[in-house]
């Protein structure tokens, strides 16, 4: 392990069970090690935790919006909405729950319509998605936990915060790469 990461690591233990004692079960699932490597400060992590479920929640809960189709990420109070929908007042019900959702500073939505016979489906998907990850993950270059890969009709959308703008660019170039991938969108940010 890196001196940085170790660090990282010491200053994370205290403040996590804090936090965990503070957040109740909201934190039970983050190990130290994403904490440890994630590019956001402690509360800023938890916050944005804490937007993506309440999203999670209101999609679950409304009729119109359906939560497997959509999901949110929340990085510094941003959400992307990332999906597909079946109708235009589907996708703006969405954008609207996650506007209204407390904390949320913007929401930017990647979503297309469904289409009901594609040359990409599920499983095509699903694979694409997990090769990419794969690719990321092989990169030296790239901190592949900080990358977020998400996969609609074969397009590619890269989520997160990296460290250098270098970083950022590495990983999509590397999504790219990845046979059968139509297209790359990226949504990283870096700390520079």
């Amino acid at each position: 392990m890196t001196r940085r990461i170790l660090h990282r690591l010491l200053l994370v233990t205290l403040p996590l069970l804090a936090a965990t004692l503070l957040n109740g079960c909201t934190m039970a699932a983050v190990t130290i090690y994403q904490l440890a490597v994630d590019e956001r400060k402690i509360g800023t992590y938890i916050d944005d935790k804490n937007i993506e479920a309440a999203i999670a929640s209101k999609f679950h809960e409304d009729e119109r919006v359906r939560p497997l189709d959509l999901s949110a990420f929340s990085y510094n109070g941003r959400v992307f909405l990332v999906g597909q929908y079946d109708s235009t007042k589907q996708k703006a019900r969405a954008v609207k729950i996650a506007r209204q959702t407390p904390g949320v500073k913007s929401v930017t939505a990647h979503v297309l319509p469904r289409r009901a016979l594609s040359k990409c489906g599920n499983i095509d998907t699903a694979a694409l998605e997990v090769k990419v990850k794969g690719y990321l993950i092989a990169d030296e270059h790239i901190r592949a936990t900080n990358v977020k890969v998400e996969s609609l009709q074969c397009n590619i959308v890269l989520l997160g915060i990296v460290e250098t703008r270098r970083e950022a660019s590495q990983a999509v170039a590397c999504a790219k790469n990845v046979e059968g991938v139509r297209s790359v969108t990226s949504y990283l940010r870096s700390t520079q």
